[in-house]
C-alpha cells in the first residue's frame, strides 16, 4: 500500500525530497504513534534518487521572458518585476518597502533604494533603472490621483 503510493507520486514527477518528507510522515504515524511494525528499509527504496528525474533546473529570465512579463501585467507588477528584474530584489524585500526607502536622483533618472531599511542585519542601499524608475513614478502618479479624488469625493 505504501510502496503504490510512493510509486504513483513519482509517476506523477514529484520531487525526491517531497516524496521523502512524505514517506517520513506515514512511517512516523504508523510506526512511532501506533507501534504498528512495518520494514522500513524495503519501503524507503522505492524513493527516487535525487538524481533520478531531475530535469528541472532554476534559471535565469532572459530579456525576451521580462517584456512578456511587462507586457502581461499590470503597473503594480510591472514595478514588481522591474525591480526584481533591474536589481535583483528578492519578492520579500518589496513587500517592505515605502515611499520613503526612495530617495530620487534625477542627474541620473533613478532612484537609491534603501532595502530592509528596519534591519540592522540585512539592510542594504541599491539603485533601480531608468525604466524602473518610470514605472514607480508611473505607479505614485495613479496613487496620488486615487487620494486626490477620494479628498475631492469628502468634501
Amino acid at each position: 500500500m505504501i510502496i503504490g503510493y510512493i510509486e504513483n507520486l513519482r509517476d506523477k514527477g514529484k520531487a525526491h525530497q517531497t516524496i521523502a518528507t512524505l514517506v517520513t510522515a506515514i512511517l512516523h504515524f504508523f510506526v512511532t504513534l501506533n507501534d504498528i511494525p512495518l520494514n522500513k528499509r524495503k519501503i524507503t527504496r522505492f524513493i527516487p534518487s535525487d538524481e533520478e528525474g531531475s530535469t528541472r533546473f532554476d534559471k535565469a529570465y532572459n530579456i525576451d521572458d521580462i517584456l512578456r512579463l511587462l507586457n502581461a501585467c499590470d503597473i503594480r507588477t510591472k514595478v514588481i518585476v522591474l525591480l526584481m528584474a533591474s536589481k535583483g530584489m528578492g519578492i520579500g524585500a518589496i513587500e517592505g518597502l515605502r515611499f520613503g526607502h526612495l530617495t530620487s536622483i534625477p542627474e541620473y533618472n533613478l532612484y537609491q533604494i534603501e532595502v530592509y531599511a528596519h534591519s540592522k542585519k540585512w539592510r542594504y542601499v541599491s539603485y533601480c533603472t531608468p525604466e524602473c524608475r518610470k514605472a514607480v513614478d508611473a505607479y505614485l502618479n495613479i496613487g496620488a490621483a486615487s487620494v486626490k479624488t477620494l479628498q475631492t469625493k469628502r468634501h
